[in-house]
């Protein structure tokens, strides 16, 4: 499945501006100008995601851990 995050501001972790994901089953396929009608054509299960007035951090990882265990 492939899935497009558009018109986020992009953080990299540098700010890249206004750009595009594209996500390849959950993995980082692509980082900047994707044509949505493009992957619409390709004919595979695909969501398309408006990310406008949103930060988009890809590859960001929670750093919260519970290192004794949970209670």
């Amino acid at each position: 499945m492939l899935t497009l995050i558009e018109n986020g501001e992009v953080y990299s972790p540098e700010p890249l501006g206004r750009q595009s994901v594209l996500l390849t089953d959950g993995k980082i396929g692509k980082v900047g100008e994707v044509d949505p009608r493009a992957v619409e054509a390709l004919g595979i299960e695909h969501e398309i995601i408006d990310a406008s007035n949103c930060l988009v951090v890809p590859g960001l990882i929670d750093p919260h851990q519970h290192l004794l265990g949970e209670r």
